[in-house]
């Protein structure tokens, strides 16, 4: 990895002196860790704006032959050699680009606890489920990483030109300046474990039920499924309800049927092949 692009998004709203305390913070934070850059975002949060956002760092800051690594803040990418021999082998079999998984990564107990900085993620969440996939019938594909020149869709999940109905205008005008033609990747899914199930998350699903994000973004139904089960279950999983799956690090994942993915993720997710 030799450049770090990361944002930081803050609500309109939001008063002046936070907005300059979470800036320096922030800041501090990157410069402490060698990453003399920091991005800043002050729009309402949803993945429209976050994808003009990025679309326009990547325009910026990227160039075609680079490869992006796409992750969010609460995900970890598992690749079963270093990273960069992992791309040297896509390239050299001319992919553009690869899909990952999501696996939800919950407490042992089935609590939702708050997040310490001081112990490993993988200690405090443990178990891994599709808990996103049973209950929200939410999408567990996302791209991992791709070459510089491919456009992704809102949230990540599909390539720009897979998706088109949920592009942003500005992202169409990129889109028709930089065509996607003949982009491939290979068949295995890279394991994205994604750490969201913590303290805080109860309040982000109930800000995404919100009237403003219920107008721009027409999953918040899967929200809406998911904190209607933490509240049928006291703030907490019911682990009987969970299917808790093992899934060896040194290996890529296999999803044979990607349109029905939410359906068959559950029964597919344990089905994995070496590289």
């Amino acid at each position: 990895m030799e450049k770090f692009l990361l944002s930081l998004q803050t609500e309109p709203d939001l008063d002046p002196a936070l907005r300059e305390g979470y800036r320096a913070q922030f800041q501090a934070v990157l410069a402490a860790l060698g990453i003399p850059q920091a991005f800043f975002l002050e729009k309402s949060f949803d993945a429209f704006a976050i994808r003009d956002h990025h679309d326009a760092i990547q325009d910026a800051h990227v160039s075609p032959d680079d490869w992006i690594v796409w992750c969010d803040s609460d995900e970890y990418q598992r690749y079963p050699l270093p990273l960069r021999q992992m791309i040297e082998r896509w390239r050299a079999s001319g992919y553009s680009y690869a899909n990952g998984v999501m696996l939800d990564r919950i407490a042992r107990d089935g609590s939702l606890p708050r997040f310490d900085p001081s112990i490993s993620v993988s200690e405090q969440y443990p178990l891994i489920c599709l808990f996103a996939v049973e209950v929200g019938k939410s999408l567990t594909r996302k791209v991992a990483v791709a070459r510089g020149d491919v456009y992704l869709s809102r949230g990540n999940h599909f390539l720009a030109s897979e998706a088109p109905a949920m592009l942003t205008d500005a992202a169409k005008v990129r889109l028709a300046a930089r065509p996607q033609d003949g982009l491939t990747c290979p068949d295995s899914w890279v394991q994205i474990h994604h750490f969201k199930w913590d303290a805080s998350v109860l309040d982000r699903l109930r800000f995404r039920l919100t009237p403003q994000w219920r107008a721009k973004c027409s999953w918040w139904q899967e929200s809406d499924k998911m904190l209607s089960y933490f509240e049928a279950h006291g703030g907490r999983f019911n682990l009987a309800d969970l299917k808790i799956i093992d899934v060896p690090e040194n290996l890529l994942m296999i999803l044979e049927d990607e349109e029905s993915e939410a359906e068959r993720a559950s029964s597919r997710a344990t089905e994995a092949v070496p590289l």
